[in-house]
């Protein structure tokens, strides 16, 4: 899915997370955009052509050539069949401006979890459930990974919406829904940095291991992850109901390796804390303490040193 994005970008002299205020997003979905690890939703990518003085046919050039191929065979500019959607898909663009909210209910919990999904993760999702065969299953909403344990599902409702400025709001926190307790736990991580040969990532493992995976074969396993803190947490695996991880855990090593631009500025004294949480105050008290040793000493300065990933959903 190739596009100009970020070429106009740079020659408006505009930032990523620049761009990202001008069209209503977030900088995270500036870099998916650009690096083409998603197709972006028709309103935004018009959004995102106004902010740069551009139009839409010169950031997504595929699309000349769908026009010309589409007016040449007769055809309608745009219609919802699923080849016309693909078409556009593979230019770089979402036409689809349907919204699916998913409407569901966890045992155990009291309240009802929104998720907004497109079309084609709605029409995978249902035929999951539809299945009636208590899976594990792995799906996107606009800002999170959310695996789903479907032998906690006490119901789904599928409510269709047409919506052009929904935002996308992005998640900081890996979020926990077990069995027996009423609300999620939080969990602040790290992103999975750039995959390699040796290591992919701890939660990339974890989505691709689990995604379709009978409900009856994680009985008595542990999902192990480390936070941010470099501690580690066990979860009791038939006991999560949903697991939601925000893409930028997965995707941001990816995009910085692939385009070499970093959404904060390097920390300048080492702080140990994420990205994508503000250094507040209390937190850089927190981390001076951290970085002195038990007998007030301070412990000399050099890289911050990350537990190795353990293996997850063994």
């Amino acid at each position: 899915m190739d596009n100009k994005v970020g070429q106009y970008r740079k020659q408006a002299k505009l930032t990523q997370q620049q761009l990202a205020e001008l069209a209503g997003t977030s900088q995270q979905q500036i870099q998916r955009i650009e690096t083409g690890m998603v197709a972006t939703r028709v309103e935004l990518a018009t959004a995102i052509a106004g902010a740069l003085g551009a139009e839409l046919a010169d950031l997504f050039p595929t699309l000349k050539r769908i026009a010309k191929r589409r007016q040449k065979s007769g055809l309608p500019d745009f219609d919802l069949e699923q080849e016309t959607l693909d078409e556009y898909e593979s230019a770089g663009l979402d036409v689809d401006v349907r919204v699916w909210t998913v409407k569901l209910r966890l045992r155990g919990h009291q309240e009802d979890l929104f998720l907004d999904v497109s079309s084609r993760e709605r029409a995978r999702l249902q035929n999951y459930i539809a299945a009636e065969d208590d899976r594990i299953v792995v799906f996107e909403t606009g800002s999170s990974s959310v695996v789903l344990n479907l032998r906690h599902l006490v119901y789904c409702h599928f409510l269709y919406d047409v919506d052009m400025d929904r935002p996308t709001i992005e998640k900081d926190e890996v979020r926990a829904f077990l069995d027996g307790l009423v609300e999620p736990l939080a969990f602040v991580v790290d992103d999975d940095g750039t995959p390699s040969e040796e290591d992919e990532g701890q939660f990339r493992r974890l989505l691709r291991s689990v995604d379709n995976l009978p409900s009856s074969d994680v009985g008595g396993q542990r999902i192990d992850f480390v936070d941010a803190d470099d501690e580690h947490v066990y979860l009791r695996a038939d006991d999560v109901a949903l697991l939601e991880i925000p893409l930028w855990v997965t995707t941001q090593g990816e995009l910085e390796n692939s385009n070499g631009e970093h959404h904060v500025d390097e920390p300048t004294e080492h702080e140990h804390v994420s990205p994508h949480r503000p250094l507040t105050p209390e937190m850089k008290q927190t981390e001076a303490r951290a970085w002195r040793r038990k007998d007030g000493s301070v412990i000399p300065k050099g890289p911050v040193k990350r537990g190795r990933p353990r293996k997850i959903w063994n």
